[in-house]
């Protein structure tokens, strides 16, 4: 091969590189903000009962982050071809080239507007030739720096299938909540029937119930805080199970205030509700 098509060889080498590389780290942001987008969907934004805007917003985010990461490390790595600069390359690997390839690569660029005599354009030229014949211009490109990064990706692929495979349902309920899609997902426990709004006399007490079904949990929570504004803390308030086994109960006695609630078992959450309190008429 001529010293101009090593050059070129070595260049298309370095472009594999590149490729292989930035596919290796996209492939890894990918599998990682996926997970990490299922953990905020289904782990606070589903179960807090969020906008399911913020779902679609996170998904922008994701598309942008993953734009970014391609770009900056995939798309912007990929140099056109430069003769002179893969010259420069193989010479900080081969010092005892001794800037020979460079003065070939410009001596053949201004060979016919160049005052140098032509036997010594030819003797600087066989000099090239007869060094650069003595090396390698691959071993500018080391695929072996990328071994880690390739086990690692393939790791993360694994990993992904594996929960993919185990969390499917899952998973396509967040990409469906991505796209804007209004569904829920899948959960063990559900809550099939609870009191909803009530509205009682002040000073009497309101009795809170609520029915589960599925996967049965050992208690359920009631969530309760005064309606007048969201400045207050939501108060946990442990419901007693009844002797059906699949039914709990709580009582909120001496109301005199509006309330809102919501009740949590198992996996499952409802939605809020108010407890309406009226004042006896004078």
């Amino acid at each position: 091969m001529t010293i101009e098509q090593q050059l070129r060889a070595t260049w298309k080498r370095e472009r594999r590189f590149c490729h292989v590389r930035g596919l290796c780290r996209s492939v890894i942001w990918l599998v990682m903000l996926v997970l990490l987008g299922l953990i905020i969907d289904f782990g606070l934004l589903f179960k807090t009962r969020m906008p399911a805007a913020l779902s679609v917003l996170m998904g922008v985010a994701g598309v942008a982050t993953m734009g970014w990461v391609i770009w900056r490390e995939w798309i912007r790595k990929l140099r056109p071809y430069d003769a002179i600069r893969t010259a420069l390359d193989v010479e900080a690997m081969h010092p005892e080239l001794m800037s020979s390839l460079v003065s070939y690569i410009e001596l053949d660029s201004t060979a016919r507007t160049s005052d140098a005599s032509p036997e010594l354009l030819a003797a600087m030229r066989d000099f090239a030739v007869q060094k650069s014949s003595q090396i390698r211009f691959s071993d500018v490109i080391d695929f072996t720096q990328i071994k880690k990064l390739l086990a690692f990706a393939s790791v993360v692929l694994l990993v992904a299938a594996g929960s993919g495979v185990r969390w499917s349902e899952h998973f396509g309920v967040m990409f469906r909540r991505l796209a804007g899609i209004d569904t829920t997902y899948p959960v063990q426990t559900r809550l099939v029937k609870i009191t909803g709004d009530v509205t009682v006399p002040a000073g009497q007490t309101a009795e809170i119930t609520a029915a589960a079904g599925g996967v049965i949990p050992d208690v359920a929570i009631l969530h309760v805080r005064p309606a007048e504004g969201r400045k207050h803390k939501w108060m946990e308030l442990p419901m007693a199970g009844l002797a059906n086994g699949f039914s709990f109960r709580r009582g909120l006695e001496a109301l005199d205030r509006d309330m809102d609630y919501f009740v949590t078992m198992g996996d499952s959450r409802s939605g809020e509700f108010r407890i309406s309190v009226v004042s006896a008429p004078r």
